[in-house]
């Protein structure tokens, strides 16, 4: 485990680098593609839910603080958070800042992912207008108004150091593809640092199933705005999007691959792999359903974005029932750094034989939900350090058989 340290101050990293952002040392060299500790075809990202902005009068914001409120959760906070030493049980965050994106751009490089992929919704009162947003707000996600959901997306483009990582978007329900938002996004997918596979952009769906292609008339219907979609991406020179529908656990493998093939989509995957027990289960069973969704996939014979878990533990939810979820205190224990060093290995490896070579963490900062990777008050970059050891044993794997060949 490594000591978190405040802003402005050194991090370190599985003795891979340190970072002074103070006087700007110690900062790699980078030509062209940054340098990797995984193959080519071994692409990483990670998830992220930016809702950690300390926005006064949002929902959304204002729910994370009273979720992990309690002391028993102080050690998940994000490494930015402060607890009130005059009442423990006041905390405050706020990660909309440069300086924060800038130093997260560079653990999260140093830790060999290549990518965020930034979840994305509508924006309340923004997007009020579109009906689609209005049926998520009302059916899909009910009450989840955030008003500035893009805060870290907007922070990473504007980073001086946003080199060091590209970006992609989890597109979530109903209303991605309206002719309202697709201009929006279509924005960003002409952005040079936007994830690619090959010579197109990699977009997720998220949150799509029956209930959503109903509500668009259809997956014949609704699929019909996804063509539109990629005819513009082309004609605009971005390229055909690389569209991946998720579904959540598993034993749901069906409904991504349901909406794979009535939205005429590329490939699958998983946003989260949930479960576990009240008293808590055991990490391994949640790193075997992972090697189930990647077996079950291939042998559907399905293009799939391997998902990796980092943990499913929604307790501090259970405690503090947000407005658009519910979920219950089952989870899984935490895992080790040895478990999840051995899962990335294994990832990296499965993502190396799939198309298109890419494999999604779940997540950098789930951490009401259990899912993160961002240094914590608690256990500083343990869970960080223990992805880039997973790649760097498979990368010096891979170097060994290519001795052999």
């Amino acid at each position: 485990m490594r000591a978190v340290l405040g802003l402005g101050a050194a991090f370190s990293l599985a003795g891979l680098l340190v970072y002074t952002q103070r006087n700007g040392s110690a900062r790699p060299v980078v030509t062209g593609a940054p340098s990797r500790t995984v193959s080519a075809r071994a692409v990483f990202g990670a998830i992220r839910w930016d809702a950690w902005n300390g926005l006064a009068g949002d929902v959304v914001s204002s729910t994370v603080a009273q979720t992990m409120a309690p002391v028993k959760y102080h050690w998940r906070l994000p490494w930015y958070a402060t607890v009130d030493p005059a009442n423990e049980t006041k905390i405050s965050f706020n990660a909309d800042r440069q300086s924060i994106m800038d130093q997260e751009l560079q653990l999260a490089h140093a830790a060999g992912l290549s990518f965020w992929a930034y979840d994305t919704y509508c924006v309340w009162p923004t997007d009020a207008h579109i009906p689609e947003c209005q049926f998520w707000w009302d059916t899909e996600s009910v009450g989840y108004k955030a008003t500035d959901p893009a805060y870290g997306l907007r922070l990473h483009r504007n980073s001086s150091v946003k080199h060091l990582m590209n970006f992609s978007l989890v597109l979530l329900g109903s209303s991605p593809a309206t002719p309202q938002l697709r201009p929006r996004y279509l924005e960003l997918f002409a952005d040079p640092s936007f994830q690619r596979v090959g010579d197109r952009p990699l977009v997720f769906l998220f949150n799509v199933g029956r209930q959503q292609a109903d509500h668009m008339g259809g997956w014949a219907k609704w699929r019909e705005q996804w063509d539109a979609f990629r005819r513009e991406s082309i004609a605009q020179g971005s390229g055909n999007p690389y569209f991946v529908a998720m579904c959540v656990g598993a034993a749901n493998l069906h409904v991504a691959e349901e909406a794979r093939a009535g939205l005429g989509f590329d490939a699958v995957s998983a946003y989260a792999l949930p479960g576990g027990t009240v008293g808590g289960t055991a990490f391994a069973a949640q790193a075997a359903e992972a090697r189930e969704f990647w077996g079950q996939a291939r042998a559907a014979g399905l293009e799939q974005v391997v998902p990796v878990p980092t943990g499913w533990d929604p307790r501090p939810r259970a405690d503090h029932e947000p407005v658009w979820v519910k979920e219950g205190p089952e989870h899984f224990l935490e895992p080790t750094a040895a478990e999840l060093a051995r899962l990335v290995e294994d990832a990296a490896a499965a993502a190396a034989e799939e198309e298109p070579g890419v494999a999604l963490l779940y997540a950098w900062n789930e951490n009401t939900e259990g899912g993160w990777l961002l240094p914590t008050l608690g256990n500083g970059t343990t869970r960080l350090d223990a992805v880039a050891a997973g790649l760097k044993r498979r990368a010096g794997a891979e170097r060994n058989h290519a001795l052999w060949q």
